[in-house]
């Protein structure tokens, strides 16, 4: 009995590796197998059904972590230059999650009242401010160490730029106005300053 399930065993498997190799062979093309997911409507349907599950277990998981990923470093970091960059993936990463929302892919991502976009914002605008009062208190604790008028008047050019840059980085959002008073402010602090 048990010879008898090996031998038909093993017929099977040889059966299988020759329809497999000859449905290979009977669609060369010019000395190349054609592995268009067109070729074949079926695999065409299955090619699209295998696109979208990529997109729902291991693409969308993958983007939103990015995203979340890079709120934290903004919400986090005093640099302008992180916070910018961080600002610049976040929503390259919503933007692609809503794009396949509106696809119709079923994903879920929840966000505040107001928003994703208005949230990030918010939050960048905050994390701006928090940057530039940074950046002028490290210029004042920095100034009081130079003996040099030159290098003094050097690095208050250089917290002047960071300042403006910090100014022009500000997003649309209702502390906007707010916010640039503040780093304005700080601005004409560094400039009062006398050596």
């Amino acid at each position: 009995m048990f010879f008898v399930l090996k031998t038909l065993f093993a017929t099977v498997v040889i059966s299988l590796v020759i329809i497999i190799v000859g449905r290979l062979f009977s669609k060369k093309k010019n000395g190349t197998i054609n592995y268009a997911p067109d070729s074949n409507p079926h695999i065409n349907d299955l090619y699209g059904e295998m696109t979208k599950e990529a997109i729902l277990n291991v693409e969308f998981p993958r983007r939103k972590q990015i995203l979340e990923e890079s709120v934290d470093l903004i919400y986090n970091s005093y640099v302008l230059d992180t916070i910018m960059g961080r600002y610049d993936i976040a929503m390259e990463q919503f933007l692609w999650i809503t794009e396949r929302m509106e696809e119709g892919y079923s994903i879920y991502f929840r966000t505040e009242e107001c928003g994703f976009v208005c949230a990030l914002n918010r939050i960048t605008n905050i994390r701006i401010s928090s940057s530039a009062d940074k950046y002028y208190s490290l210029f004042i604790d920095e100034i009081s160490t130079l003996k040099m008028k030159r290098a003094k008047e050097n690095r208050r050019v250089k917290v002047l730029n960071i300042l403006s840059t910090c100014g022009e980085s500000l997003k649309d959002y209702e502390n906007k106005e707010d916010i640039m008073i503040h780093i304005l402010s700080l601005e004409e602090k560094v400039k009062m300053i006398i050596f």
